[in-house]
């Protein structure tokens, strides 16, 4: 308590304060949709707040959606009035989860709108969860770029052509009425499988997820392509499942470890075991350098990269770590433009663009870097 006895009010209570003040006025027209804030200098002397304060109630509005940073300018309210007609507003809706892929492709797809005078909004989660889907303010949006690895509802699509609004989706490899952008899994797995034959691998283990296989056709593709290599080469494959994407505690490790048993008994060690998410291929590197194995002298382990590499090779020791590298800055600016095309009045039946990944080999050096040995 302060000495007049009254409690001085906390930066929290401030910070909102501040908020509810700002989304007030932009709910009442006085800013804007398009027109920007004044500045953080402005805000504090008029609001007799600290910059902090300021900057923190600029950053909740930001995450919700009502305005954007705009380096250079200040910040550019988003919201616009619900009696403007919709084509005058030049905003869309970038629908994902949080991730550091997924920062990567949004954050390409964010400058390409930014380069061509559309604003965002960004509404976190997966577009393939129907709450999310059904609370997205359609009407307040021109076009929807997402990611979902499942195809998108038909309620969703229908309420989408109802308000108008373009859909073009990241992440799925399977012919829809919107326009599709993804990684080509089944000749990345072809292309993975085939250059471990030519290292001299004969025996080629696969290890991937019943969720995943079950729900998302990406999964199917790597698959086909892994048993399209093998098959091309004469060679056997030898494939196990997992419940989930991630090893879930030591009842998937001990049927991880009988399968590999089960696979010695046959006479088919495997050399080599890819792995269908860097999920499945960090659990699996733990179990093998526990039960003694030399990573990858006795077993190497592949798949697509590590999210975190530097910390997954330090954590086991490796020395290299090859790994298939998905073209996330290209996806975020191929989506973005195929919006933007359908934005501008394009009407060609809807697009699949497949796109090819990198093929890299992780190695310890001082720092950890990737280097592309072919693509």
């Amino acid at each position: 308590m302060a000495g007049n006895g009254r409690k001085r009010p906390s930066t929290g209570s401030l910070t909102q304060a501040l908020c509810d003040d700002l989304r007030g006025r932009i709910l009442n027209g006085e800013y804007a949709g398009a027109s920007f804030l004044p500045s953080e200098s402005a805000l504090c002397d008029t609001h007799a707040v600290s910059r902090i304060t300021v900057r923190r109630a600029l950053k909740r509005l930001a995450d919700g959606g009502w305005i954007a940073s705009r380096p250079g300018k200040g910040w550019e309210v988003l919201w616009n009035r619900p009696d403007e007609p919709v084509q005058a507003r030049r905003v869309v809706g970038l629908v994902y989860r949080n991730g550091p892929d997924a920062e990567v492709i949004f954050g390409a797809a964010r400058k390409r709108f930014d380069e061509e005078g559309w604003a965002t909004r960004f509404f976190p989660g997966y577009i393939s969860d129907e709450e999310v889907a059904s609370s997205l303010p359609l009407e307040q949006l021109r076009g929807i770029l997402c990611y979902s690895g499942v195809p998108l509802s038909r309620s969703f699509l229908d309420r989408a052509q109802e308000h108008d609004v373009r859909v073009v989706c990241i992440g799925h490899e399977v012919h829809q009425s919107y326009d599709c952008v993804s990684v080509d899994n089944m000749f990345s797995f072809e292309l993975l499988a085939a250059h471990l034959i030519k290292e001299g691998h004969r025996h080629i283990a696969y290890l991937s997820a019943d969720v995943l296989t079950e729900r998302d056709p990406g999964f199917v593709r790597r698959e086909s392509g892994y048993r399209a290599a093998m098959r091309n080469h004469g060679l056997r494959p030898a494939i196990f499942y997992l419940p989930q994407n991630v090893f879930d505690g030591v009842g998937d490790e001990s049927r991880v470890l009988e399968w590999l048993s089960d696979l010695r008994e046959q006479g088919r060690p495997p050399t080599a075991i890819i792995c269908t998410t860097c999920g499945l291929a960090n659990g699996l590197l733990g179990l093998l350098a526990r039960e003694g194995l030399r990573l990858p002298e006795d077993i190497l382990v592949t798949g697509f990269a590590p999210m975190y590499s530097d910390e997954m090779l330090r954590e086991h020791g490796l020395d290299r770590y090859l790994a298939l590298e998905d073209p996330d800055e290209q996806m975020g600016e191929v989506g973005a433009n195929r919006l933007l095309s359908r934005l501008a009045g394009d009407t060609s039946r809807a697009h699949l663009t497949l796109l090819r990944p990198k093929f890299v080999v992780y190695r310890r050096t001082r720092q950890w870097a990737a280097t592309t040995i072919s693509t």
